[in-house]
């Protein structure tokens, strides 16, 4: 009980920061129930447009050269 009583003080004395503590919370309460809409969305969409269209195929480019240089050797190399 006491450890509430002395936090509400502090709340109390020094009202700027708890004010923007507050207004840093909304705004992340904010986009996050911004993101949970969006993410609804585009599962909503996503499945709407899996029963309307259909994949007739796929193609992969197979890669024509395969470089493999070392971190090291990397790391020089874009500092020249």
């Amino acid at each position: 009980m006491r450890i509430i009583k002395k936090s509400l003080l502090r709340l109390r004395r020094t009202p700027v920061r708890t004010m923007l503590f507050f207004l840093l919370v909304a705004f992340a309460t904010a986009l996050f129930a911004a993101g949970c809409g969006l993410w609804q969305m585009c599962r909503t969409n996503m499945l709407r447009f899996e029963s309307l269209f259909q994949t007739i195929g796929t193609v992969e480019q197979k890669p024509s050269l395969l470089l493999t240089i070392s971190l090291l050797e990397a790391f020089f190399f874009l500092r020249v």
